[in-house]
């Protein structure tokens, strides 16, 4: 119970103005609270790019922006697949494939020398398992690029191997990625 991973701060995740994305798969035993399955986070100045569930809605938010996605439902107790790229300003929110969102606007993302979280933020812990954590700093995985802002349009498939620093077409030299499967309850 109170299992998470934490990161500590590395230039390494310092977005700027790069091209990003972050990726994982989930399952979650109930859905009855706030739960976060990744979080990038300075206590003054908040987060840079976080992942979460609330109120039976999964939602993102970058550079301490409002929830996105948040009519994005999701089963309990099933394998789910998340994405969120960021690209010059614009960030597009996929759950199982699928657009759920696009927010254009964001600006850049300062280096704000923060931990990293995956499974909780602020002692809130997510209930449940995440599996194939990738961040990616400096490109987004080609499988995962597209001019669709088409809502709901499914865009891939979501992969069903393990990732690995090249899948999807990513960059291996952008790659920092969590590549077991960790109960956190």
């Amino acid at each position: 119970y109170n299992d998470y991973l934490s990161l500590a701060s590395n230039s390494a995740f310092d977005i700027g103005s790069n091209d990003a994305c972050v990726e994982l798969w989930f399952w979650m035993y109930k859905i009855d609270g706030t739960y976060h399955t990744f979080n990038g986070q300075n206590s003054t100045t908040g987060s840079t790019i976080r992942i979460g569930y609330n109120s039976g809605s999964l939602y993102y938010s970058i550079n301490n922006d409002t929830a996105r996605g948040a009519n994005t439902s999701v089963d309990i107790q099933t394998w789910d697949h998340c994405v969120v790229t960021y690209t010059g300003g614009t960030a597009k929110f996929f759950v199982n494939g699928q657009l759920r969102d696009v927010t254009t606007g964001l600006g850049t993302i300062p280096a704000r020398a923060e931990t990293y979280y995956i499974g909780q933020e602020d002692s809130i812990w997510m209930d449940g398992y995440i599996s194939n954590f990738r961040f990616c700093n400096g490109s987004i995985p080609t499988g995962y690029q597209t001019a669709s802002t088409t809502l709901f349009a499914q865009i891939f498939t979501p992969p069903t191997a393990p990732l690995t620093t090249t899948s999807q077409g990513a960059t291996a030299a952008h790659v920092r990625s969590e590549e077991h499967t960790s109960e956190l309850q």
